[in-house]
């Protein structure tokens, strides 16, 4: 076996902070290349003549951006200018048999406008995500909102994009718990309660001409109070004339030996 004398280990030794050394200029060079794309991609959508636009942030998501670092990705949502003019053809609403027709040409349409209004600002997103600035990319049609998790940096570019209305955080809203108020007939003058009108009752009816009539929606729950003021003339089982029909109108998972629904 060749013994190997001291100059040998200084060689060996040479190789290795050699290779080392070219091994972290690579890695210098590949985050350099990195954020030089990044800052390539901001100033070729935002220039000293197109400035940022404050007003464009709801004050929870100012409040949001302070308290975060400028590269930690923000949930938001991005509602950008529908044309409200496209619903115009659909009011007054059609009689009774074209209405199906209708509701299919609406749901077309606002399909076929937000693809086009949306095409400039989703791809200049794609391009955003693949460089790692945005992530969950998602586009809404009936809502013209698309949400997606941003840094700041990328925030205000976007704020200065002319066919963005509002940028605001996605968060959590807790509701104030309300004491129940009963309502005999939901369909009364007085209008909808308030958690129809949370959901846009109002909005589906005179849109779309639906108002829940010959509709039967089936509750799965632990237990229902078919007795209840709310529920009863609506369960299907409910018979004005005699006792209540429960066969063929409710169903047990369970397999548990109750008679008729109950709650408890």
């Amino acid at each position: 076996m060749k013994k190997r004398n001291g100059s040998d280990g200084l060689i060996i030794f040479g190789k290795i902070f050699s290779i080392s050394l070219i091994s972290n200029l690579m890695v210098l060079i590949i985050l350099n290349i990195n954020a030089s794309t990044v800052n390539a991609f901001h100033k070729s959508y935002l220039d000293e003549n197109n400035l940022k636009n404050y007003s464009k942030f709801h004050p929870s998501l100012l409040r949001e951006i302070k308290q975060r670092n400028s590269d930690e990705l923000i949930p938001v949502i991005i509602e950008w200018n529908r044309n409200s003019s496209i619903l115009s053809p659909f009011h007054p609403l059609p009689n009774k048999k074209d209405q199906l027709a209708h509701r299919i040409t609406l749901v077309a349409t606002l399909r076929d406008e937000t693809n086009k209004g949306t095409l400039s600002l989703f791809n200049f997103l794609r391009n955003a995500e693949s460089i790692g600035l945005a992530s969950n990319l998602r586009s809404f049609w009936i809502s013209p909102v698309i949400y997606l998790k941003t840094t700041t940096k990328l925030l205000e570019t976007l704020s200065s994009r002319p066919e963005i209305v509002q940028i605001r955080l996605d968060e959590r809203i807790e509701l104030g718990v309300q004491p129940p108020v009963l309502h005999a007939d939901a369909s009364s003058s007085i209008g909808y309660p308030l958690n129809l009108k949370m959901i846009s009752v109002d909005m589906a009816e005179q849109v779309l001409g639906l108002d829940g009539s010959g509709v039967v929606v089936a509750s799965i729950d632990t237990g229902v109070d078919w007795q209840h003021p709310a529920l009863i003339k609506k369960y299907r089982g409910y018979n004005r004339y005699g006792p209540a029909i429960h066969s063929g109108n409710w169903y047990v998972a369970t397999n548990e030996s109750y008679l008729y629904p109950g709650d408890g």
